[in-house]
Formats: C-alpha cells, structure tokens, sequence
C-alpha cells in the first residue's frame, strides 16, 4: 500500500483523453453512415417512406342542418369500406361558427350555397389550402366512384412502384412536339440503361380524368401540359408549352434519381393526389437505389442535356450539394470535440 503523497499520479487529461477519443470515434461513424446513406438511397425512394398528403372532404352546413350531418355520415363510411386507401378525411364544417377560418379551405368566405361538399388539398408548407373539386348539395354515388379511381390513376399506382417516375401527357395544339420529346428521353434513358419511365396520356374532355385534371389545374383548352409523378402520386412542378423539352424533363428526373440525404426532401418536391394506397403496394415497391451511380454517371458524361438551370420546384428547398451533408456532419464532430476539450481543460485548471 503506497502513501498518497508518494504514488504516481494518473493525469486526469488521460480520462478526458479519452472521452475526447469516443466522441470522435462517434462523429465519424455519424458522418460515414450519411454518406453511405447517400449512396444507397434516393429520393424515388425515400418517397415510399414518407406520409402522403391528407385531402379533406368538407360537409359545408348550418351547425342545425340536418342533412348535413347526415351526408358527413354517408360520407364517412363510404370512405371507410369502398374508399379505403385513399389519403382523405371527412371534416363537417359549421358554416356559422365563428371560428372557421374559411382560407384554411381554400374558400374566401362562407359558401352562397348550403349545404356543399368541397374536396381541398393541401400545399406542401401546409399553409396553403386549395379547392379540387365540389359538389352541390352532394356526391352522388358516380361521383364518388369517380373520387375514388380513374384509369390514370390506376395506372400511375401500378407503374410507381417499378419506375422511376410516371409522366402525365395531356395533349394540346403542339402537332405532336410533347410526344417525341418524351419518346427521345425514354430511348436517350433505355440506352444509358437507366431506370424506366412510363407514360400516361390523359385526354381534357375524360370526365372520368376529372378530379385528376382539376387537381393538375389543367385548362380545358390550350398547350400541351406534362407532370412528371414519383412516390405515391406526387406531382412535381409541371411544364407546359414551349417549357417542355428533353432537357427540362432530363431536369424533372435527375432531381427525382438524386441522393435523397444530400437534398431537398421528397415531401418538398410537390403535391399526392388523391389516389389508393395501401400496404399491397407498398410490397410491391422495387427499390431503385442502386442504378443512383448511373444516374449520376450518365450526367457526368453528358448522356443527358441540362437546362442552365434547375427547375424550380420549391422556393424554400434549394438542393444540397451531393458532398455537404458528410463534411457537415465531420464539421459538427469536430466543433463537439473541441467544446468537450475546452470544457476539460477548465476542469481541469478548477481541480488543480
């Protein structure tokens, strides 16, 4: 037994040493499992895992309307049995409460006509609501099969989940220009041996296209309109026109095939419609992680040509370069050791 006095003394910097040493060790994994990250998901992806947007059939009414009440019901349960799968509540809305805030259903003020039902989505930033679609005093039964499914829909539900994305045609007076633009990216895509897209053409007068076309904002008459849909029926930014052309939709699928930790998150990217989903197809989802590299190799070899700039597809969420989110992350680690350090040493002088 040795004299305290007399015994070596364990420096109290060998402890702290070492917690500095775990912390670094942590930061590093941090920042290698976002890179990995990056290199095995993209936002095509990442789109299955993230909550779609919620529509809102809204029963408009006086807080005594009977009927109203009454459709609310009907409403629900339908929603219930043969809506099931689609991303929609029902909300019964008292017109004369003084609390509703009628902008958060797109709506100026108090509907003229009561009852109503009114179909409204929602912006990405959630704060902007918007009406689709509405019926007076009710939907009828065809109405609401029409709600529920259309024949674009449904096959944009079964080509989502084995493409990378589905391009929405709807034709106008361009003499064909839409259609050999699109046929041009899908070969230029077939040759680098990227992964597929499909096409669905939607005629304006489709009545069955209705919520899809009032959805999409579509006018009844005018220039050729395209949108470009991943995920579970997210719509992006759509071109119409002279706007649309290799390059831009090259644009609309290489931010579709972009790492999806090193970018703007595929919620930002646009707007679900309203469409079925359910856990079958979720299964049914063929993950496209792997053809990122050639993505990404084709662009550096000039087998796609890029506008001079990026298609704007949200205002608030400019893509991050392929390479921030690691050295971010590395940055934080370090910035972490060196307050642990500086707080060590002042405890250590404290102690002393």
């Amino acid at each position: 037994m040795c004299v305290e006095k007399k015994c070596p003394r364990v420096p109290r910097w060998s402890k702290l040493g070492q917690a500095v040493s775990v912390v670094f060790l942590l930061a590093c994994v941090v920042a290698t499992s976002r890179s990995q990250a990056c290199d095995e998901t993209i936002v095509r992806d990442a789109a299955f895992d993230e909550p779609r947007n919620v529509f809102r059939l809204c029963v408009i009414g006086q807080s005594n309307d009977v009927s109203a009440q009454q459709t609310a019901q009907r409403l629900t349960s339908w929603l219930e049995t043969s809506g099931a799968g689609l991303n929609m509540e029902v909300h019964l809305v008292a017109a004369d409460a003084p609390e509703v805030v009628w902008s958060d259903y797109g709506i100026p003020s108090v509907p003229p006509l009561l009852p109503v039902v009114a179909l409204v989505g929602q912006k990405t930033d959630g704060r902007k609501s918007f009406v689709v679609d509405h019926w007076q005093p009710a939907p009828t039964d065809a109405d609401l099969e029409v709600l529920r499914s259309s024949a674009a829909r449904e096959t944009i539900r079964s080509a989502v989940v084995q493409d990378l994305a589905v391009i929405v045609h709807v034709p106008g007076a361009d003499n064909g220009h839409t259609k050999r633009v699109i046929e041009q990216v899908q070969k230029a895509r077939s040759d680098a041996g990227l992964a597929g897209i499909s096409v669905v053409q939607v005629a304006r007068t489709d009545a069955r296209e209705r919520l899809l076309l009032a959805f999409a904002n579509v006018p009844p008459a005018g220039q050729d309109w395209v949108g470009v849909v991943f995920g579970r029926g997210k719509f992006m930014a759509p071109l119409q026109g002279d706007e649309i052309t290799e390059s831009s939709l090259a644009d609309h699928l290489a931010a579709i095939s972009a790492d999806c930790t090193c970018s703007q998150s595929p919620s930002r990217m646009g707007v679900d419609i309203l469409m079925v989903w359910g856990e079958s197809d979720d299964d049914s989802v063929v993950q496209l992680a792997s053809s990122s590299q050639s993505e990404r190799d084709s662009m550096a070899d000039g087998t796609h040509r890029f506008a001079s700039s990026p298609v704007e597809l949200d205002s608030d969420s400019a893509a991050m370069p392929s390479l921030m989110a690691p050295v971010l992350w590395t940055v934080g680690g370090v910035v972490l050791i060196s307050i642990v350090a500086s707080l060590g040493i002042a405890w250590q002088s404290r102690q002393s």
